[in-house]
C-alpha cells in the first residue's frame, strides 16, 4: 500500500497510472471534458502523520508526491487538465486550519473550502484554456464575469474557517 510513495514504488505506480487512465478514457471517449483532480490523503498533507506512516512501515526512500505528480503529466499529455489539491491542502495545514477530522480521514469544512478554491481556480484555468482554443468569446466574457466572484466567496470561506479551527 505505501511502495507507490517512494521512490523504489515505480512499478507500483506505473500499474495504478494505468488503470486510471483507462478508467478516464471511458469518460472522455464520448467527447466529455473533465478536470482531474488530485486529492491526497491526510497523511502526505501533514507531516506529522507522514512521518509516523512511513516509520511504521520502516521505509526511508519516500517521494510521496511522485503518484500525483506522474499522473497530472501522463492525463496532461492527453490533454486532460488536472487540479492538484494538495497545494490547498498543506496550505491550510500549515496556517492551521486542520483540513482533514481528527478521527477520520475525511475532510474538515477547513479542507472541503481550500478544494473547493482550489477546484474553483482549476476549473476557471481548463476553462479559459478550453475556450482560448475554441469559438465562442460571448461564453468566454460570461464565465470571466462570475468566476472572480466565486473566487472571492471561497477564499472568504476559507479564511473564516483557518480562523475559526
Amino acid at each position: 500500500e505505501m511502495r507507490p510513495f517512494t521512490v523504489s514504488g515505480a512499478r507500483e505506480r506505473a500499474s495504478a497510472l494505468e488503470a486510471t487512465e483507462r478508467a478516464l478514457s471511458l469518460f472522455t471517449k464520448g467527447g466529455d471534458r473533465v478536470l482531474v483532480a488530485l486529492a491526497p490523503p491526510a497523511w502526505i498533507v501533514d507531516p506529522a502523520l507522514m512521518t509516523k506512516r512511513f516509520q511504521s512501515f520502516g521505509m526511508g526512500d519516500l517521494d510521496v508526491d511522485a503518484p500525483a505528480r506522474e499522473l497530472a503529466e501522463r492525463l496532461r499529455a492527453r490533454g486532460l487538465p488536472v487540479c492538484d489539491l494538495s497545494p490547498a491542502l498543506r496550505a491550510a495545514q500549515e496556517a492551521g486550519a486542520a483540513p482533514y477530522l481528527a478521527l477520520d480521514a475525511h475532510w474538515s469544512p477547513a479542507g472541503h473550502a481550500a478544494a473547493s478554491a482550489s477546484l474553483i481556480a482549476g476549473s476557471m484555468r481548463a476553462s479559459s484554456s478550453h475556450h482560448a482554443t475554441s469559438a465562442g468569446t460571448a461564453s468566454r466574457r460570461t464565465r470571466s464575469a462570475w468566476a472572480p466572484r466565486s473566487v472571492a466567496r471561497t477564499q472568504a470561506i476559507v479564511r473564516r474557517s483557518a480562523s475559526s479551527g
